[in-house]
């Protein structure tokens, strides 16, 4: 009966553990911690995959244009919406999707054949419009970006900061078609970043819309006469099983009524399921150790007899009393 009241009353406690379960499963200085150093996986992957390629001219980039000895012709131009600008003697000259090297030798032939013998151009970027990239979800700077030169996603978040201490493992990248439609690529930054494989590192397009996602922190609950009671996080890529999860919630104490200890599991249907688990066997290995699932309860009840004897035996003195304790509470 007693223990029968036990559970109702730690079914009751669940819903508000669930409240404060991020705060006890894991403190922020350790998610800082696993953030930084995956920022660190980050740069360092960054500069072993970098590489440089020129840049393509598009609509909005600002380009300024000089021609040696004559400074008539030096211009700070803005390439239009039809990938053209307008320049003195030659008119207009359509750039979009031009190199510098490119456009410096266009320039120079059409000079030739209208106004100047051997002319000599140089191109600069002055702002960067036409390739813009948007980066959002966790990451330090989110925004929009412009691509300079060819850059792949790990080049990407970089340059948004790296990642937030509540960063997850997936990144997703939204690509939009000529038809209308749009393409999503599914990245696994753990496999990324740990080196596991490295084609996840995936170019990125103007236009590309890019969301870290945010950690989810799937929990497990221990109860109950257990030296540190409370939720805990279950690993996303490592399973966990009952008696890993006893040793981390401190495992049993002296006072705990082991034959009792219940599994308490949420189906998906929302029913709940109760299972007896024979603790001494499950620690012994001669009884399956339980896989444990997300939202898993786990309580280890508390012997009354037990307890009794515990108080018994701090205050007992004697070398005829504690023996006798001791087989009481054993």
């Amino acid at each position: 009966m007693n223990i029968r009241v036990n559970l109702c009353t730690v079914l009751m406690m669940v819903s508000g553990i669930l409240v404060v379960a991020q705060s006890t499963t894991a403190p922020p200085a350790t998610q800082q911690e696993n953030a930084e150093l995956d920022n660190q996986k980050l740069e360092i992957l960054r500069q072993r995959n970098s590489f440089i390629t020129d840049y393509l001219l598009g609509p909005g980039d600002i380009i300024d244009i000089q021609v040696l000895g004559v400074p008539e012709l030096t211009k700070k131009l803005q390439i239009n919406q039809a990938g053209e600008i307008l320049l003195p003697f030659v008119e207009v000259v359509r750039v979009d999707g031009l190199t510098i090297f490119e456009l410096q030798k266009k320039l120079e032939s059409l000079l030739s054949q209208t106004v100047l013998r051997e002319p000599h151009v140089s191109v600069t970027i002055q702002e960067y419009r036409s390739q813009p990239i948007h980066v959002l979800g966790e990451v330090n700077a989110p925004g929009t970006y412009q691509l300079k030169h060819a850059m792949r996603v790990v080049d990407v978040l970089s340059l948004a900061g790296g990642f937030s201490s509540a960063a997850g493992d997936t990144c997703t990248i939204t690509r939009g078609r000529n038809d209308g439609t749009s393409q999503r690529i599914e990245i696994n930054l753990r496999e990324l970043l740990d080196g596991q494989d490295f084609s996840q590192n995936t170019p990125v397009m103007a236009g590309d819309i890019i969301h870290v996602s945010k950690r989810v922190i799937r929990n497990f609950y221990v109860l109950g006469d257990v030296g540190q009671p409370g939720a805990y996080a279950l690993a996303p890529d490592k399973d966990v099983r009952f008696s890993e999860a006893l040793s981390t919630a401190g495992g049993y104490l002296k006072t705990a009524k082991l034959s009792d200890t219940k599994l308490i599991r949420v189906q998906e249907n929302g029913q709940r399921t109760m299972v007896a688990l024979d603790v001494k066997n499950i620690l012994s290995g001669k009884s399956p150790d339980p896989l444990i699932q997300e939202n898993d309860l786990i309580f280890v009840p508390n012997s009354r007899t037990k307890a009794l004897g515990q108080s018994l035996l701090n205050n007992a003195t004697g070398i005829f009393i504690q023996p006798l304790v001791w087989a009481l509470i054993r």
